[in-house]
């Protein structure tokens, strides 16, 4: 189940997928893009909804490598994840570090 930022996600679309870790007590909550532009091919609507939190979840179904889908699972176990729409047209952006709450600001 993701935590959609738009609840008008498709088949067809193309999101990227971002993860929130809250890691071990030496180490720092971190937010990053996981992977970009990637191909939605399915959104399963009855399990969609919104959760007491207020946000839309729902499970959907990505085009993505075994090794991509290794990530995701990961991710998915580990963390938070989220998925937004990806723009039109738009280019990958450079990697990241991803964002702490000491960067944010």
């Amino acid at each position: 189940e993701l935590a959609l930022m738009n609840g008008r996600i498709k088949s067809g679309d193309e999101v990227a997928v971002f993860i929130s870790l809250k890691p071990g007590k030496d180490d720092k909550d971190v937010t990053k893009m996981l992977l970009g532009k990637t191909l939605v091919l399915a959104v399963d609507k009855k399990k969609a909804g919104q959760s007491s939190s207020g946000i839309d979840k729902a499970s959907i179904t990505l085009a993505v490598s075994p090794d991509e889908s290794e990530r995701l699972l990961f991710a998915a176990t580990e963390g938070l994840v989220w998925v937004g729409l990806w723009p039109p047209g738009a280019k990958a952006p450079p990697d990241s570090p991803g964002q702490t709450m000491d960067s944010l600001f």
